[in-house]
């Protein structure tokens, strides 16, 4: 693994970490919140065991957040926002082989339980 890709796994890791922070604190009481971060734990896990791509997984989770913050009507705060941000940079970097692999990942990945 060159070291680019290295520092990018240890940023989105740090993103996922701090973004399960914020959302914990300040939608403690909303509802979909505890799978949110059950997903960010789970997508922590994935990155380290280098099971997805960096991009691939960074995509699954901010579309997967997307989705349960437009069911729940939830409204992120601006840090939460720059994190998605962020996240949403990193999941369209790549090849044009990593956007047609992603298609495959993100229909079948499985939601946390």
């Amino acid at each position: 693994m060159s070291q680019a890709k290295k520092e990018q796994n240890i940023i989105v890791i740090e993103k996922f970490i701090e973004l399960a922070a914020l959302l914990q604190m300040h939608h403690k009481h909303t509802e979909g919140i505890t799978d949110v971060v059950k997903l960010l734990e789970r997508s922590i896990d994935i990155i380290k065991r280098k099971k997805r791509a960096t991009t691939t997984q960074a995509r699954v989770v901010y579309q997967n957040i997307l989705t349960v913050a437009l069911i729940n009507d939830i409204r992120f705060t601006a840090e939460e926002d720059a994190i998605l941000q962020e996240l949403y940079e990193v999941s369209i970097s790549g090849e044009i082989w990593t956007g047609l692999n992603e298609l495959n990942a993100i229909n079948n990945y499985p939601w946390p339980h």
